[in-house]
């Protein structure tokens, strides 16, 4: 979408930045901007899984529900939402594998109140055992529910793609997670050094740095460390996953290589416009970029009526994606991709979650891509060895089989295992 550029020339010269880091390790970055009398704040916390060795494996997920679910400090879920509502707030958690990220939207004669439910949520939630039941029965149930297709495709994303199959909660990992550990993991993650908030809106640096020492100031590193243990190593990561229910699916994911971040971002957006093209929906591909973690992923998927082989709708994933390595990548591309991300940037300060998002995610510093180091990487990025791959509805076959030649270990499974 094209901005006027007048709009742009208004919008841009009121938006003012400020970094801080309170005495606790919180760190703020303040977009300030009085526009409107409105105020958005995105808060992010990390953990990765060594945060789940030993006894803790699959807990971060399940914080996450739990999280999901809210209820913080005196309020129960219910209370806690009419509360918000009745402030004009609204607020929303996302768990993804690593980070949990709360966005909080509200008028600025609220920002107040914002502050303190932000802090109830983020750093004061209530873990209790009446609380923790109900969230492991919905769980429970929802893993009741969902197809074969279903649980491959998430067993898919988290063990192939995330690269952490401690963090999928089947039955067995979700019956023995206890209060006790919850809490445990709760004081190791989140935790203020581990944390970054970004604020957009109608407040002043002054208002920023008030709000947030009274709020989460008190929030202080903890002493408590993670239970003895380590999870089993993990081998070379299979290369995907195979399952003989369903109808005849394909998938095929393209992890991007570690590298220029530059040449990984003018790709993403080239990409982004090649997959959206006619010509690859008149194939029957669908395709779209995602992250994991900190890198873009290429997923493809394609699917046919009962009876069709699934092999033959992974091959013809395989050959659209190694055509994408024959397409031309000369000056012009380039410039269209720098146009882009340039056009992107200046919308940026229209659009406050991207931009904070943004701000967590820096684009990386000015454009030094040219057409071969562009190409090479596009190389790395296609290359098999990099492919991950999720087949429904095939039979078992042996992993020498021409048609996965070249791709590494297909693991075989029936539902549920």
């Amino acid at each position: 979408m094209r901005f006027p550029a007048f709009i742009l020339f208004v919008a841009l010269p009121l938006l003012g930045q400020e970094a801080f880091t309170l005495p606790g390790g919180l760190r703020v970055q303040l977009f300030e901007n009085h526009e409107r009398p409105y105020v958005e704040v995105r808060a992010e916390i990390a953990w990765d899984r060594e945060d789940e060795r030993g006894s803790l494996e699959g807990t971060g997920t399940f914080l996450g529900a739990v999280l999901e679910a809210g209820g913080a400090g005196p309020y129960n879920p219910s209370a806690w939402r009419r509360a918000l509502d009745g402030q004009g707030i609204f607020l929303r958690f996302e768990a993804h594998p690593g980070r949990y990220i709360w966005t909080l939207q509200c008028p600025s004669g609220s920002q107040e109140a914002a502050f303190e439910f932000l802090a109830h949520a983020m750093a004061r939630p209530l873990l209790d055992g009446p609380g923790v039941e109900i969230q492991r029965t919905r769980l429970f149930q929802e893993g009741q529910r969902r197809t074969p297709s279903e649980w491959a495709e998430e067993r898919f994303r988290w063990e192939f793609l995330e690269g952490r199959p401690e963090g999928l909660l089947n039955d067995f990992r979700l019956a023995r997670l206890s209060l006790e550990q919850l809490q445990l993991f709760q004081s190791l993650v989140l935790r203020p050094e581990r944390t970054r908030l970004a604020i957009y809106g109608d407040l002043s640096p002054a208002q920023a740095r008030q709000l947030t020492q009274l709020h989460l100031g008190i929030w202080g590193p903890t002493t408590r460390t993670r239970p003895a243990g380590v999870n089993p190593a993990s081998g070379p990561a299979p290369a995907g996953l195979a399952l003989a229910q369903g109808l005849p699916e394909a998938r095929l994911a393209l992890l991007a290589p570690e590298g220029n971040g530059e040449d990984l971002a003018l790709l993403t957006l080239l990409l982004d416009q090649w997959i959206q093209h006619p010509a690859a929906a008149a194939r029957g591909v669908d395709g779209r970029l995602l992250r994991v973690g900190d890198r873009p992923c290429l997923l493809l998927h394609t699917s046919g009526p009962p009876g069709t082989d699934p092999l033959q709708l992974f091959g013809g994933l395989r050959t659209w994606a190694e055509g994408l390595t024959s397409l031309t990548l000369g000056e012009e591309e380039i410039a269209l991709a720098r146009r882009l991300r340039k056009s992107q940037d200046s919308a940026a300060g229209l659009h406050p979650s991207h931009l904070l998002e943004t701000s967590f995610y820096p684009a990386p510093s000015p454009p030094v891509s040219t057409p071969t180091a562009l190409k090479a990487c596009l190389a790395r990025w296609l290359a098999p060895d990099r492919m991950r791959v999720l087949l429904l509805g095939i039979p078992a076959l042996p992993t020498d089989h021409a048609a996965l030649k070249g791709l590494g270990a297909i693991r075989w499974v029936r539902a549920k295992d």
